[in-house]
């Protein structure tokens, strides 16, 4: 009999609708499940009701911290927890959490360790890439039982999906299948080759699926007035309403009313400071000839590469201040705002930007890959920038965990008494002869699934691939069918 899967839902509409789907196809194809949850609450915000899993092991944390006895709770480190607290924070809702991040790092890993042991036999275990604290112990959990984790993503190419074990161990898998090309083991065909060509010629028309997202990209209010956000709203409010014990087992967030509240004050905050900003950025593209400067693009928080890949750096204000003292005489550090950040950093954030030496403002929209080709390199946390910094040629500096670690123009930044000797140095290569460009390229697209991650679809669009994915691990596992 096929391993049993695990669905490790995040505690949002989103995940609780894909489980709500994907679980069912897992069941009518044969594959017994398990559906683990954070609470009720996006059963209600997607459903107005309790969820039903016909033929699945159900848990949820909230049933268990209810049920568990606090004076019980193991003794854990609590940096599982820390993009929790990023994120809580960061949204202005920390303060209405019930528990303190001790108990709530305590509890997340106690779950993860106690499902874990009921489901002995699971092989895989799917979920979002580790993005906060349940997640993140689960990931641990389910290394220390032998059960492949797949943490769903998007890619950093088009029409491409990840299903990562960890953040960390990204850059040994693409390593791996980079020499694997390089020495011939497994060498490039025709139509990758084809591939690549096509898409380093056009790599100024294309992005990522996760930066097209129009809700994301948009200040507007207007998304607070679709049926899907008065849906969640009112679900909210039915759970909080007719499951209180289900919400005093909340422990990752605040109850339902305050969290979207605190999201609706934040965009509305948004509107004025996105003003304000847009006021004292330069719009730069980069010229013809190369210019003394590198670029550090701002990344969007609170988000999950930053908060668990670069934990140590998401006080953004206190690196590029860092930055702008370790510039190299005459080179200037370009600090372009993303177009899904704007606004969201304080006021006072903008205007100590604006007082840095050797800093200069660059809009969102200005033409990045048009800086970057112009550049003397990007500096980032663990930015889709630095990917394509490397396709361009030129160097890329970073802080946190990145897949591109073995690429011979990647540098990683740490100890800031050496940044400025690092950034002096000529890294700027005439030929590909170190890392071969179209191999980079291709090792990366092996290390995805062809897919478009959506999670605003119920099956995400990618569910017949992942069915496929099961499939063949099942058959290819000793307790498999095969």
């Amino acid at each position: 009999m096929p391993k049993k899967v695990i669905l490790l839902g995040l505690g949002d509409v989103y995940w609780t609708r894909f489980i709500n789907k994907f679980s069912q196809a897992l069941v009518q194809r044969g594959h017994p499940c398990v559906v683990v949850l954070e609470s009720r609450l996006g059963e209600y915000q997607s459903l107005g009701r309790r969820g039903a899993y016909p033929g699945c092991s159900v848990y949820y944390l909230s049933d268990f911290v209810n049920d568990y006895r606090s004076e019980d709770l193991p003794c854990t480190d609590v940096f599982p927890v820390y993009c929790d607290y990023l994120r809580q924070y960061e949204l202005g809702v920390g303060k209405y959490l019930k528990h303190s991040f001790s108990d709530i790092s305590s509890y997340v890993s106690a779950f993860a360790d106690f499902v874990l042991a009921r489901e002995a036999d699971a092989g895989i275990l799917i979920s979002d890439t580790v993005s906060t604290g349940i997640s993140y112990a689960f990931n641990r959990a389910a290394e220390r039982a032998g059960v492949a984790y797949w943490g769903l993503s998007g890619s950093r190419i088009s029409g491409h999906f990840i299903a990562a074990g960890t953040i960390d161990a990204e850059a040994d898998v693409v390593k791996r299948i980079y020499e694997d090309i390089v020495s011939g083991r497994i060498p490039v065909t025709s139509e990758e080759e084809s591939w690549a060509r096509r898409y380093l010629e056009s790599i100024d028309r294309i992005a990522p699926d996760y930066m097209k997202s129009d809700i994301l990209n948009s200040i507007s209010l207007s998304k607070y007035f679709r049926a899907r956000y008065l849906r969640a709203l009112l679900g909210g409010v039915l759970y909080q309403l007719l499951e209180p014990k289900d919400c005093k087992g909340l422990v990752i967030r605040p109850s339902p009313v305050y969290a979207m509240l605190g999201s609706l004050w934040r965009s509305i905050s948004r509107v004025f400071k996105a003003r304000y900003a847009a006021r004292i950025f330069n719009r730069l593209d980069g010229g013809e000839e190369d210019g003394d400067y590198y670029i550090y693009p701002i990344h969007y928080q609170p988000e999950a590469s930053t908060a668990v890949g670069s934990p140590y750096y998401c006080d953004q204000l206190s690196v590029i201040r860092n930055l702008a003292f370790s510039m190299p005489a005459g080179t200037l550090l370009y600090v372009k705002e993303h177009v899904s950040n704007i606004g969201f950093p304080s006021v006072s954030f903008y205007r100590a930007l604006t007082g840095l030496p050797n800093v200069v403002l660059v809009s969102p929209q200005a033409d990045m890959k048009n800086l970057i080709r112009h550049s003397k390199g990007v500096i980032t946390l663990t930015g889709t920038a630095g990917f394509e910094a490397l396709l361009l040629g030129r160097p890329a500096y970073y802080f946190g965990s990145v897949f591109y670690t073995y690429h011979s123009l990647a540098t990683r930044l740490g100890d800031w008494s050496f940044v400025r000797e690092l950034l002096a140095k000529k890294q700027i290569v005439e030929s590909n002869a170190v890392t071969d460009t179209c191999s980079y390229l291709i090792a990366y697209k092996r290390y995805c699934f062809e897919g478009v991650l959506d999670f605003t679809k119920d099956d995400f669009g990618i569910s017949e691939k992942l069915l496929e994915m099961v499939s063949e691990f099942s058959d290819l596992s000793p307790s498999g069918s095969a």
